[in-house]
């Protein structure tokens, strides 16, 4: 597995996919590295049928696609302890933040993105 993603991040030229096993399939397109299928990110698992998608860290001044309140106050709001804030998974679609787990979905979005938090 280590081998199959250092080959698929050795250059940013095109596009390169591999399979990783379990229905799990990395694509790498330019700078950016996309996992399709179930992702595991910590302790979340994150699906959707929906093509396109992202799971990232949050970033500064992000907000969720729809609502003007930023993903940081949203994870306050819902008591997110400090420590954890960072590792929170945030799904996107392109910069557009779509949900974030356990917290909220954009407007439209609900029910797209499913996750569980082992």
């Amino acid at each position: 597995l280590e081998r199959t993603l250092a080959g698929l991040l050795a250059s940013t030229h095109g596009t390169k996919a591999a399979d990783l096993g379990g229905g799990l399939r990395a694509v790498r397109e330019y700078e950016t590295l996309r996992l399709e299928g179930a992702v595991t990110w910590g302790p979340w698992t994150i699906e959707s049928a929906r093509e396109g998608l992202e799971v990232r860290g949050r970033r500064p001044g992000d907000r969720l696609a729809g609502r003007r309140k930023k993903v940081q106050d949203l994870l306050v709001d819902a008591k997110v302890a400090r420590q954890e804030r960072d590792a929170w998974p945030i799904v996107v679609r392109g910069e557009e933040v779509v949900a974030v787990p356990g917290v909220a979905e954009a407007p439209g979005w609900e029910g797209v993105v499913t996750w569980k938090k082992s």
